[in-house]
């Protein structure tokens, strides 16, 4: 990492803007984000917290279609599975729901660290620990047979992007289990 941040040699963005929102399914999360506003609009319910719900989405709707570089911090806390969408929409809206989160999470994992994200960088793969104690993750265990594989990447998602890092959705470790610690291994008998 020093080498990278010190040296001559800089990596460029491999991706356009546009590039960019196609592989994160950005163009696919606005239109599921104008479905759901045309649901809650046609429906007739007139509970308080379907009320408050709606004018609220309406409003970080405005808001994230404005934005330069949108937040779905909210849009994934709503649909996330048996969050508020859920719960004010049931069965009806449950395959919408779980478009618009699938979407807003994938995202929002590849806009910072998240605990329990699958990472890749420079060939190795590793996971981001749940352990932050300053609320900020980062902390990324490894998946090597080292005992104590942790790398500090607090606060350094750009870096970490730029010098090629990504989140993965799905990959099988060797070495480490899905909380990060060591998986015990079988020794071999001695004859």
């Amino acid at each position: 990492m020093f080498n990278w941040l010190f040296g001559k040699k800089k990596t460029t963005p491999v991706l356009s803007k546009v590039d960019y929102w196609k592989a994160f399914e950005l163009f696919a999360l606005f239109d599921d984000l104008d479905r759901v506003k045309a649901v809650l609009e046609h429906t007739d319910d007139i509970r308080i917290d379907f009320i408050a719900f709606k004018d609220w989405f309406t409003e970080e709707l405005g808001e994230l279609e404005g934005a330069n570089n949108p937040d779905f911090s909210r849009v994934r806390e709503w649909f996330a599975p048996n969050a508020d969408w859920d719960r004010l929409m049931g069965r009806q809206g449950f395959e919408l729901g779980r478009s618009v989160f699938k979407r807003a999470d994938w995202w929002k994992r590849n806009q910072e660290f998240l605990p329990g994200s699958i990472v890749w960088l420079s060939g190795e793969y590793g996971l981001v620990l749940k352990d932050a104690p300053d609320g900020l993750y980062g902390l990324v265990r490894w998946d090597t047979e080292k005992a104590q594989d942790t790398e500090d990447w607090r606060g350094l998602w750009g870096t970490f992007v730029s010098m090629g890092g990504r989140v993965l959705e799905e990959f099988e470790f060797k070495f480490i289990g899905p909380d990060g610690s060591l998986k015990k291994r079988d020794k071999p008998h001695k004859n």
